[in-house]
This record gives C-alpha cells, sequence and structure tokens, in this order.
C-alpha cells in the first residue's frame, strides 16, 4: 500500500443523468459490472465476453481503528472514459475507488484510495468532485486495512500457495446470462486470480465466502493510502492471432496494474480520449444531452470484444447477436466510427463460413458456439440474416471500401439468397425469426419480460420481408458497381417482384397502412406490431407508392398523449422496446416532417425518464416508462443514438438554411 502526502488527483465524475444502475467496465479481454445503485461487483468476465461469470458477489469494506464499515457509494463513468469512480466518506476519511482497466488487458483494477483525514459528513452523488478538498484536514493517525469478500458463482475457489484467490469456471458452467440454466455451457477453461497490490493473507469462512484482508497501515493527517486490487482472467486463447486487435496496434507497453495504476488510467484516459475525439456527433448545445452522447458511445464500445463481436448486454445477454450488434453500430457509425463495423463484418463472415448460415448469435472470443435457439431454417433467414447485409451495405455507404466487400462477398450472397429462397417458397413472404425483441415487451411496469399475443413462429412478418427487400436492393447495387450487370439483373428481378407482393397480401385497403402480421393462411392478425410498421422506412425498404412511409406515419396516431410513449401494440400490450421511438424519430427525420412532429418525440428520447445514469437506454419499458434491468443494452441504445444525430443534424441544417444532402 502506498502512502502519499496531499489529495489524490482530482477526476471528473458524470453527473447522473437518469437513475442509478448497473455499471460494466471492460477491456475488450476481460469486464466487471457493479449491482444497481451500488460498487458491489456481482459480475466478472474474461478472457472473452461470452464467458461464465465468476462472481455471485463481490463486496469491499474500510476497518478503520478497528472498526468495520462497508463500503456502498454509487459508481459513475469517469468524464472523457470508459472507467467508474465512486466517493464517499466512511466518517472522517475519503474513500475513492476507480474501476479501470486499458485496452486489450487480461485483467480489471481497483484502484482504492484513502485519506486524507477530513471534517464533514458523507456525500451524495452529486458532490463527489469535493470529496478529496472540502473540510480541514484533522485529528491524530488512524490504523486502516482493506477487506474483500468475494464469494464465487460456481461455488469453486481455492488459495494458492502466494496467498492469491483463484476462481475458476470450465466447460461444465454455463455462460452467463439471464437464465444461465438454459444457456450453452463453455467452450473454454477460464480462470481468474485475485489479489491486493500489497501484503494480504486470504482465508474461506464457513459460508464459502473467501476474505482477503490487507495488513494495517498508519495513516497520518494530511496522507493518503493507495492500494489496487487485481482480479486478473487466464485461459487458452491465441489473442495476438486475433484479426480485430491488429487494427488497434498498441505500442505502448502495458502497464502494471499492481505497481501502477496511475499509469493505468493515464493509459485508458488517453485510449478512450483519443477515440471520443473522433466522434462526429453534432454538439447539441445541451451539456446534458452531449455527456448523454458520449456515454452511449462509451457503453456501446465497450460491449465490443477483442475479437470483433459485440456483447449484446453486460450481466444479461453474453452473446453477440446479430440484432443487437446492427444496433449498436448503428449508433456508432451515425457518430463517423467505421473501423468497429469492419471488424464486426469480418466476424460474422468468419462464422458463415464456418457453420455456413448467418447466425441469431455466436459466442465472442472464441467460435465453438452458435446461439441459434433451435429454430427453423426458415425462422433464421429472416431479421438477422438481413442486418448482417445491411451491416455490409452501412460500411460501403461510409467508407466507399469496395475492397472489404470483395472479401465477404461468398457470405454476402449467401445472406441475400437464404431470404429470397424463402420468399420464394411463400409467394414473396417470410415468416418472423422468432427471437424478435418485440415478443417479450413487459405489458407490466417493473416485469423483466412479457408476451404478445397471436405469436407463431409459422406467422409472416412485414419486418422480415422489408429487410429482404432492402438486402436485395443492395446485393442489385453492388453487383453492377462491379460491373456484373447481368448477375444483378437476377437479384434486380427478385427485389421487384417481392416488392410486388407486398401489398398484395399486407395491405389493409381500408386503412391503407400495411398488416404487420399474417397467418400462415394470409389472414391478417388483429394485432399490429406497431414497431413493425416503422421497420421498413428504418431498414431502407421502399414499398409500393411510398407505403413504408405511410406505415411509419401511421404509428404517430397511437403516441400516448400524456407520456409520449409508443406501446408495442395498442390496448393490448401498452409496453414498449427502448428503441421504439429512436425508430419513430429516425423515420420522422427521414421523411423531413415538421419540426413540432419530430421535437416532441426528440424531447420524449431525452427529457421523458427513459435514459439512466449515463445516459443508455433499457431493452425494455413498462406502460409507464418503468424499466427492465437489462440497461446498458446496446441495441435500444445504438439505435436511438443514431436517431437522436440525424435529428440534431437536420436540426443544424434547418437552422443554417441548409437542405437535406
Amino acid at each position: 500500500m502506498a502512502i502519499r502526502s496531499g489529495n489524490p488527483a482530482f477526476l471528473p465524475a458524470c453527473t447522473p443523468l437518469g437513475r442509478l444502475e448497473k455499471q460494466f467496465v471492460g477491456s475488450q479481454v476481460a469486464g466487471a459490472g457493479t449491482v444497481d445503485g451500488g460498487c458491489d461487483w456481482n459480475f466478472l468476465i474474461g478472457p472473452g465476453y461470452t464467458a461464465p461469470n465468476f462472481l455471485r458477489i463481490e463486496t469491499l469494506a474500510l476497518v478503520r481503528n478497528g472498526v468495520s464499515a462497508p463500503l456502498r457509494m454509487p459508481m459513475l463513468r469517469i468524464q472523457g472514459t470508459g472507467s467508474l469512480l465512486g466517493q464517499d466518506r466512511i466518517a472522517d476519511l475519503p474513500v475513492r475507488i476507480v474501476d479501470t482497466t486499458v485496452r486489450n488487458a487480461p485483467w480489471i483494477l481497483r484502484w482504492i484510495t484513502v485519506g486524507p483525514r477530513r471534517t464533514g459528513g458523507s456525500l451524495t452523488p452529486d458532490e463527489t468532485a469535493a470529496a478529496f478538498g472540502d473540510g480541514e484536514a484533522s485529528g491524530d493517525a488512524v490504523t486502516i486495512r482493506l477487506e474483500a469478500r468475494i464469494v464465487s458463482r460456481n461455488g469453486r475457489g481455492e488459495i494458492l500457495p502466494d496467498g492469491f484467490l483463484r476462481l475458476s469456471a470450465g466447460p461444465e458452467d454455463p455462460v452467463f446470462g439471464w437464465n444461465e440454466h438454459e444457456n450453452p455451457r463453455s467452450s473454454l477453461a477460464r480462470t481468474v486470480r485475485i489479489g491486493f497490490s500489497g501484503p494480504f493473507d486470504a482465508r474461506r469462512e464457513a459460508d464459502g465466502a473467501f476474505v482477503l484482508r490487507t495488513g494495517e497501515i498508519r495513516l497520518e493527517p494530511g496522507c493518503h493510502a493507495s492500494l489496487c486490487l487485481v482480479h486478473w482472467t487466464g485461459a487458452e486463447l491465441d489473442l495476438a492471432g486475433v484479426p480485430a486487435m491488429h487494427s488497434e496496434s498498441p505500442t505502448l507497453p502495458m502497464p502494471d496494474p499492481y505497481r501502477d495504476p496511475d499509469g493505468v488510467l493515464a493509459r485508458t484516459r488517453k485510449e478512450w480520449g483519443d477515440w471520443l475525439a473522433r466522434s462526429q456527433a453534432p454538439a447539441s448545445g445541451d451539456p446534458r444531452l452531449d455527456l448523454a452522447i458520449e456515454g452511449m458511445l462509451v457503453a456501446i464500445r465497450s460491449c465490443r470484444c477483442f475479437d470483433g463481436g459485440f456483447m449484446a448486454c453486460p450481466q444479461a445477454y453474453s452473446f453477440s447477436y446479430l440484432r443487437d450488434s446492427h444496433g449498436g453500430l448503428r449508433g456508432l457509425t451515425a457518430c463517423g466510427y467505421t473501423e468497429e463495423l469492419r471488424d464486426f463484418i469480418l466476424w460474422v463472415d468468419r462464422r458463415v463460413r464456418k457453420f455456413g448460415h448467418v447466425p441469431n448469435g455466436a459466442e465472442t472470443g472464441h467460435d465453438a458456439i452458435l446461439l441459434d435457439l433451435g429454430l427453423p431454417e426458415e425462422n433464421l433467414a429472416s431479421e438477422s440474416t438481413a442486418y448482417y447485409v445491411l451491416l455490409v451495405r452501412r460500411y460501403l455507404e461510409r467508407t466507399g471500401d469496395l475492397s472489404l466487400l470483395k472479401q465477404v462477398e461468398e457470405s454476402l450472397r449467401r445472406a441475400v439468397d437464404a431470404q429470397l429462397d424463402v420468399a420464394l417458397r411463400h409467394d414473396g413472404r417470410l415468416r418472423f425469426h422468432g427471437d424478435e425483441t418485440e415478443r417479450y415487451v413487459p405489458s407490466v411496469d417493473g416485469r423483466m419480460y412479457g408476451s404478445l399475443p397471436d405469436w407463431d413462429l409459422r406467422n409472416f412478418s412485414l419486418a422480415a420481408v422489408a429487410g429482404a427487400l432492402a438486402s436485395a436492393r443492395f446485393l442489385t447495387e453492388y453487383l453492377a458497381r462491379t460491373g456484373r450487370e447481368g448477375e444483378a439483373q437476377g437479384y434486380r428481378d427478385a427485389a421487384d417482384w417481392i416488392r410486388d407482393q407486398v401489398d398484395r397480401h399486407f395491405l389493409d385497403r381500408a386503412s391503407g397502412c400495411r398488416h404487420t402480421t399474417l397467418h400462415p393462411d394470409g389472414t391478417p392478425s388483429p394485432f399490429p406490431i406497431l414497431p413493425h410498421r416503422l421497420m421498413p422506412l428504418w431498414l431502407g425498404a421502399a414499398f409500393p407508392e411510398g407505403g413504408e412511409r405511410t406505415d411509419a406515419l401511421s404509428a404517430m396516431a397511437d403516441l400516448r398523449p400524456d407520456t409520449g410513449f409508443l406501446p408495442v401494440c395498442p390496448g393490448v400490450n401498452e409496453g414498449f422496446p427502448g428503441h421504439t421511438l429512436g425508430y419513430l424519430l429516425y423515420d420522422l427525420v427521414e421523411m423531413d416532417r415538421p419540426e413540432e412532429e419530430t421535437e416532441a418525440v426528440f424531447r420524449t428520447l431525452v427529457d421523458g425518464g427513459l435514459m439512466g445514469a449515463s445516459g443508455t437506454y433499457s431493452e425494455f419499458y413498462g406502460p409507464h416508462g418503468v424499466e427492465n434491468s437489462h440497461n446498458l443494452n446496446i441495441f435500444s441504445t445504438g439505435i436511438n443514438l443514431e436517431a437522436l444525430v440525424r435529428y440534431l443534424s437536420a436540426r443544424g441544417r434547418r437552422a443554417a438554411g441548409g437542405a437535406r444532402p
């Protein structure tokens, strides 16, 4: 434990932008997360993000003159980084925790600083900046030590001869997730080695918990003590051989988390600062919204694994789902980031080459496990398959780089052909994928999940047809652009044929809008799924006579005037996915609708109580906007981020008297 005179360096904690919530810090290799609104950890993974969770709980306590006090401060993001900061006082001792790491490190560091002694009470979250500065230095020397109490998720663990704690997880353990008993087993044996940076002892208690305790330190007035609790993960993974890591090519030596926490924090602040400086998001004129946009970018980027896949949601969904990754990447690319998009396209391409199809989801960090949920081939061809194609389209739009498309052309064609094959079997229609987010919306505030009526895997989906149509159009354009007009014409004819069938099957002539769901016999479901009316325009599909615009605009009639929320199925399920208003705002901007319409939806997204502390959005909300616990959700967050950025850009053009580019 290092003893220094004076105050530790000031760190700028972000002001909470919404409710306190779980937080996550990740290096792309290892990651850890806190419980709601506190500093306890209940989540530790690595190497790779699709892995078993080592922890049931890890708590910290400060022992001052023999009296133990638990550390309970909320953790907030350090501005300009993906690191976390918590500050409070235990009696007259300021205590600070920094959870941090550096990119591609196999470890997560908890850097704890205690002192100097100050008069004054405990701190509220918005007073943390003053934690080490207000009040007078006081009193005589005190003795302190730190304790960490750790309970492993699977009950296993051992104290090594050098005193460090080692937890292990292997093929007998499920990867983490919302429903671990049904999740696939891990494909690798993994370990984590946990210990303090200074002298400490470890013991196992009768209840199975492990306690790590530092030696006592005498803290003189005017001095502060600093030490680190390091969590170092390991597995037999060839990290150097992963293509996505080559794009980062770190040239600096990895700082030592045991001996140089200042160097760790300086390195991660530079890494994040350099990355955030590349953002092309327009300034909003609202410091709170600018901070929220930064928080959304950091949250999505933190979920990127070293191999290019994206963990869908920390502490909830460990796999890289095509659906969630597509949403997150739309947010990143709206702000000008394309390297992550390129690496993810290559990540999908490798799995298509190995397994023969675009998966619903797959593990990150390794390529042994797919997550197709036992869905039939016809269902797997819908939605997620289109998302892969449309990410390739987005990459070409943003970069003009044809070389990547030539590299992945085989998997690109396979993805388009899979959708067209199903459409040809069913007269231009595609079935639901089966794992659509909208399927699980809770109808009661505070519930994790819910359901929709009349759900059947055999039903036909308007959104899936839109995805296939947009996919075929893009492949047509790509082939024509590369001089293969004959091949392009075949896909053009297929796209035209699908387009011509849309209204024949889905149009409700009484309302002028399309049904979102058809039964296997072709009759419409009486339960519209409103997000699926918004998706065709968002996906870039073009229906006859601009039908995708008519459908999107019709959703405005169902906005709830008291809240501004848009239910998933009006009158039946008034809950909604976290991204629905993002779809709507995107579509309104795309249609260049009047400012009063777009402004209302924009304000609900920003000021409607939906954001969490870091500016991110949850997976689902009940009818009154009560979120489920799957915060830091890259799907909802990415879609809303893109919509907010597009709105701000359009508002800036209007203010400057410019036209749409």
